[in-house]
């Protein structure tokens, strides 16, 4: 079935449509969609969206997205659209949707800052990215995710190094080794977005600036001189 919808309010200037896909039945679209709509309120309180936005889920039943992703997984890739799955047979899956939505709808509007989408950005512009989608996420919602893991000074200084002399590149290959490798004996798991994680939080509890403020700054200014 497909079921499309728009919501808002008088007071709000723009606008998210959910949009379930073909493959969606009636269960998960019932399922899903109240806690879509607390979600992107919980977002909204702390950063409103700056574009009308359209959700597209649809169920993911994938072992990663279960094992490693907790039940949802988004994907953005300009200002106006986000990509949702959702399998609503793990358990705990509404917290990692409600985790999502913050972190992908933080994207939208880091998009509309910059007049970016996904291939226009280097490495520097893809750490501060993640970096405040991640910290955006576990502010709203209390719960780091688990791609934002704990590195060691050891680790973060490795993978800064790795990185440090590719931060203006715009190398696909470079960006998928260093935030989506596995069993690579240099990288470990997630690595770029624990160390986007790392930085930004950083700069984020040194500065003492609210989210507005934050998604106006540039790359450099977020990502500063990386780890040291």
């Amino acid at each position: 079935m497909t079921l499309s919808e728009m919501h808002g309010s008088k007071r709000a200037a723009y606008r998210y449509s959910i949009h379930f896909s073909k493959d969606s039945s009636g269960d998960f679209a019932q399922s899903v969609r109240p806690i879509l709509h607390e979600a992107v309120a919980s977002a909204q309180r702390v950063l409103p969206i700056e574009t009308n936005v359209v959700l597209r889920v649809a169920p993911d039943l994938r072992e990663a997205v279960s094992k490693y992703l907790l039940g949802s997984t988004g994907w953005t890739p300009d200002s106006r659209h986000v990509h949702i799955g959702v399998n609503i047979g793990t358990q705990g899956w509404q917290r990692s949707l409600k985790s999502t939505i913050a972190h992908e709808l933080n994207h939208t509007v880091r998009y509309h800052r910059t007049g970016t989408h996904k291939g226009q950005m280097t490495m520097r512009d893809t750490i501060a990215f993640d970096g405040l989608a991640q910290c955006f996420e576990t502010e709203v919602c209390g719960m780091r995710p688990p791609y934002a893991a704990a590195l060691s000074t050891q680790q973060a200084r490795k993978i800064w190094g790795l990185i440090k002399d590719s931060l203006d590149s715009l190398d696909d290959g470079l960006y998928r080794r260093i935030f989506f490798a596995r069993d690579d004996k240099e990288v470990p798991t997630w690595a770029g977005y624990r160390i986007s994680y790392m930085l930004v939080h950083r700069m984020k509890k040194r500065s003492g600036l609210g989210w507005d403020a934050l998604m106006g700054l540039t790359s450099e200014e977020i990502v500063g001189s990386g780890i040291s």
